[in-house]
């Protein structure tokens, strides 16, 4: 029985998988954050290093999903500052894992000037979904 059980929870957890750490579209739920993500302005950077965040043990053990509107700025030299919750759902479950995933970002500056340029009010929805695959 116990080996079933291990069998089952091995096949669980492998067989799922977390996809986060990009900008997706607002939840359907939610269409007032269409406004949130900043389209009309290029974003000059591509993303180096970091990102991919740590689904919380609690909510992967019972399928919790959910997704972190989250803001912060770009340094210079490509270090990620200021990052805070603007909304999620559920509320404050995930924040701390998104929070710190990107705060972990490195940035690589794209922009044509060749002179980096910091970003105030950069913008992302940060994804935490189980999917069977």
């Amino acid at each position: 029985m116990k080996f079933i059980i291990l069998v089952f929870t091995s096949l669980f957890i492998f067989g799922c998988v977390t996809t986060g750490g990009g900008i997706i579209p607002p939840p359907k739920d939610k269409p007032e954050l269409k406004s949130f993500l900043p389209e009309n302005r290029p974003f000059n950077w591509r993303l180096y290093s970091g990102g991919q965040p740590a689904y919380p043990q609690r909510e992967l053990y019972y399928g919790i999903t959910g997704w972190v509107a989250v803001k912060f700025d770009v340094t210079e030299d490509g270090k990620v500052i200021n990052t805070r919750v603007v909304d999620s759902s559920p509320d404050k479950v995930f924040d701390r894992s998104a929070v710190e995933s990107i705060s972990r970002r490195t940035y690589t500056y794209t922009g044509v000037s060749g002179v980096p340029e910091g970003f105030l009010g950069a913008a992302a929805i940060v994804n935490f979904d189980i999917r069977k695959e």
